[in-house]
């Protein structure tokens, strides 16, 4: 899809803000279980930024839109932030919440939490192997021994590793394709259900900047991981989150496949 944009903010310090309550905090969100720092959001961060969107070739989906007053938070979030049920707070562009880590994925963690599953994926392969390394079957099988006997430990490592690499495997696999995509894992679950996806289908990816612009933004312009290896502000509280304008234009039909990936003229994956 086209005409997602974003105007996307270059003062890029530290990430963790939040509000609850309507009481202000600028200190880190405390996140003690998981290395993936929470990426909240308050009216600090938000000052200055519209939150009014209007559609073109959406008809009057969006004329006049505004989204729904977080009461919890006491601000109106910017599009492609939910409220998290669990972390009670709004979250930058809401991925989903990681009970495995304890924390919420968001814009300035999502990079971070693919690495992660990335490294599990592999670890967990390896584990396999170690595992298969242990089987003995046919002539190798020691003199009056069964195989449940010489193989029981392999057997019962694999039917505990096997679906944890599988497991990890898919969560790579899947964040991998929403990265290529500039997608969150709430947007394709919730899909028309969700305020600002209204007027698009499943492949219309409104917010794609086609592969290598989304690869770009998944991996150094949103994440907090690549703002301090560039050095820069380290005042937590300058950070302030992606602003994304609203769909305006679907192209469904585009010869430049490159650009759009997932839907044009020549295939469709939904």
């Amino acid at each position: 899809g086209e005409g997602g944009g974003e105007e996307s903010a270059r003062r890029r310090g530290g990430g963790e803000v939040g509000i609850k309550g309507g009481q202000h905090d600028l200190s880190p969100a405390p996140s003690p279980q998981s290395t993936i720092p929470i990426v909240f959001l308050s009216p600090q961060n938000l000052e200055g930024r519209m939150t009014w969107h209007g559609g073109r070739e959406l008809g009057d989906t969006y004329k006049g839109y505004q989204r729904k007053y977080c009461q919890t938070c006491d601000f109106r979030p910017p599009l492609r932030s939910h409220h998290c049920k669990t972390c009670d707070r709004c979250v930058a562009t809401f991925d989903h919440h990681c009970f495995f880590i304890n924390t919420c994925i968001g814009e300035r963690n999502h990079f971070r939490f693919w690495v992660y599953c990335m490294l599990q994926a592999a670890a967990c392969w390896v584990c396999v192997s170690v595992v298969n390394s242990g089987h003995i079957a046919g002539k190798h099988l020691p003199k009056h021994s069964t195989y449940l006997e010489s193989n029981g430990m392999v057997i019962v490592s694999s039917m505990y590793i096997w679906p944890l690499a599988l497991f990890s495997t898919v969560m790579f696999v899947i964040h991998t394709v929403l990265a290529l995509g500039n997608v969150t894992t709430f947007e394709v679950g919730g899909g028309g259900d969700i305020d600002y996806l209204k007027g698009t289908k499943e492949c219309d990816l409104p917010f794609s900047r086609g592969i290598d612009g989304n690869i770009k933004l998944f991996c150094c312009h949103k994440d907090l991981l690549w703002s301090r290896f560039t050095g820069s502000p380290k005042d937590e509280g300058s950070w302030t989150p992606t602003v994304w304008k609203a769909p305006s234009r679907i192209i469904r039909d585009s010869e430049d496949w490159w650009e759009h990936p997932w839907e044009n003229k020549y295939w469709s994956c939904c």
